[in-house]
């Protein structure tokens, strides 16, 4: 385990020795859901930034209902553990948070581009074959782990961090962006109607000429 102060392990990172993930004799710095999460946001970021940099649509309605059907896969998770239903396993803690965060990111990454260029390119995943393959990708994160060498270790920390930051910067981008262009509309509306009240005739006071 990274040496962190207990109490930021278990506000910030979550991390308890019962929620721990052991990679090739390491513990992963955040518990076995969040390490599942980051890590399935950064693994999907790769893939995304080196196959689809410039989409900036969601995907069409049935892959997105697939998308969001496998990422509701986390919450099933947590509800049958709250009900009692089945022991824990931070397995299925780490396998429902990449696939949580893999998908979560095929929402929040093409409203960043939409947002962020001119002239954004079309939906995130076009076809079910590109996104079958993206979730193959997603598995291969999850089996990755079981290597258990320091390298795998290493690699799921890597993508972890890479996803945590990643996804900070594109919520808060995505506000941000927000933010600017609603300004500068409502700027641009109101040079709009400055302009349109100069170009308007101002009526003439007195009777009309005879």
């Amino acid at each position: 385990m990274l040496e962190v102060p207990e109490t930021f392990q278990r506000l910030v990172l979550h991390w308890t020795p019962d929620r721990a993930l052991y990679i090739g004799g390491h513990t992963h710095p955040w518990d076995a859901r969040c390490a599942g999460i980051y890590a399935g946001i950064g693994a999907g970021l790769v893939w995304l930034l080196c196959a689809h940099r410039r989409a900036g649509k969601i995907p069409p309605l049935p892959i997105a209902a697939c998308a969001l059907l496998l990422g509701s896969l986390l919450f099933v998770d947590v509800a049958t553990l709250w009900a009692k239903l089945r022991a824990p396993s931070n397995e299925i803690r780490y396998l429902t948070g990449i696939l949580f965060g893999g998908n979560l990111l095929l929402f929040v990454y093409p409203a960043f581009v939409s947002l962020a260029l001119r002239r954004p390119g079309g939906p995130v995943m076009e076809s079910w074959k590109a996104y079958l393959v993206y979730v193959a990708f997603l598995a291969g994160v999850y089996f990755f782990k079981s290597l258990d060498t320091s390298f795998a270790w290493w690699t799921s920390v890597s993508l972890s961090v890479f996803g945590f930051v990643g996804i900070i910067f594109l919520l808060y981008g995505n506000i941000v962006l927000l933010f600017v262009r609603s300004r500068f509309r409502h700027e641009l509306g109101y040079e709009k109607n400055q302009a349109g009240d100069g170009d308007t005739p101002k009526p003439t006071s007195g009777a009309p000429p005879i």
